[in-house]
């Protein structure tokens, strides 16, 4: 999606402020963007490599057929293109670091502010009678601009979303480039201030950036499960955390060493995530000792393994309800998350 929006919002910004004597240069300019975006896209996409147009229209149609599992966000279980307009907001919140969002807050509000400030003030008699001052500020306005209508057209437009907001991760240029945005303003005011409020401003921000490391360090090998400090542990288990399956293999590699003398051990899966997948990566000795049983066998099963991905709502059906001769064996928590349980027979 972003690949197709951002030459075509490209476009429009250029159209929006051409001037009589710059039609040539803009057009040239815009051709020459839509040429390069189109080469460099078909470069570092080898799907395109063959058949390039008919593999990219093909694309969307992959896209919208691949994901065939419910989203859980909030305790509730909805369909992956009719989520509430809160779904992106609230995991962009939940998921970006605190120093991030508070720079990139201050950094918007000011930037939307004197962008509202040039447009309201805009007059045909007076020097600067544009969105811009210079090729800075005409860089900003582009970036604001597109960071607004693609998270916008994200929300309103049923763009299909699942597995946290990895589909939208490209935003995160955006919420980057107007934290710099605010960072470069202090900056430039911190040489006109007092050095000891200088030194407690960047004590601040490395404070922030080492709490930060600290949290990756936490979530290691699962840092696509990381939530920030303001995130309540009652959140975090009620959104999809090991939507990659990662979890698995620590799971395998516990049930192996559980189970030494054991020849075969049968495991269940009461969750969409396909665990057969994860058995390869075993050691080739132990690949032999594992068994996947399918969903309707899991109270035949040695143990069970879930993880909160479904295709369908579990609060309503009773599909990978957990036999009642099992009972809760271990689970996996990093940070009050609960990546994974696990449940053996009686």
């Amino acid at each position: 999606m972003f690949a197709v929006f951002f030459p075509i919002s490209f476009i429009i910004f250029c159209l929006l402020s051409l001037k009589n004597e710059n039609y040539k240069k803009k057009i040239n300019h815009i051709v020459f963007h839509i040429i390069t975006c189109v080469i460099f896209l078909i470069l570092i996409w080898p799907l395109l490599w063959e058949n390039t147009l008919e593999s990219f229209l093909s694309y969307f149609e992959i896209l919208g057929q691949y994901f065939g599992a419910k989203v859980l966000f909030l305790n509730n279980y909805y369909n992956s293109t009719a989520l509430p307009y809160s779904y992106l907001p609230v995991w962009i919140f939940i998921s970006t670091p605190i120093l991030h969002l508070i720079i990139f807050f201050l950094g918007f509000s000011i930037m939307s502010a004197r962008f509202f400030g040039r447009f309201i003030n805009i007059k045909s008699n007076q020097i600067y009678n544009d969105f811009w001052r210079g090729t800075n500020e005409k860089k900003d306005f582009f970036i604001l601009f597109n960071f607004i209508a693609i998270f916008l057209g994200i929300i309103f437009l049923n763009i299909k979303l699942y597995n946290s907001w990895r589909i939208a991760y490209f935003l995160y240029f955006f919420i980057i480039y107007i934290g710099i945005f605010y960072i470069n303003i202090i900056l430039i005011k911190l040489k006109n201030i007092n050095l000891s409020y200088n030194f407690i401003l960047k004590f601040i921000f490395f404070l922030f950036m080492l709490l930060t490391a600290i949290r990756i360090i936490i979530y290691h090998p699962y840092q696509s499960l990381y939530f920030n400090m303001l995130t309540p542990n009652k959140i975090k288990n009620s959104v999809e955390v090991d939507y990659t399956g990662l979890s698995a293999i620590r799971f395998l590699n516990d049930i192996v060493v559980e189970n030494p003398n054991k020849s075969v051990v049968k495991i269940g899966v009461a969750s969409w995530y396909p665990l057969s997948r994860m058995i390869e990566l075993l050691d080739s000795k132990d690949i032999s000792k594992i068994e996947i049983v399918s969903n309707k066998k899991n109270s035949s099963s040695d143990y069970i393994y879930t993880i909160g991905i479904s295709e369908v709502d579990k609060n309503l059906y009773k599909k990978y309800e957990i036999p009642i001769n099992f009972t809760k064996h271990k689970e996996l928590v990093i940070d009050g998350a609960i990546i994974y349980e696990v449940y053996k027979k009686k």
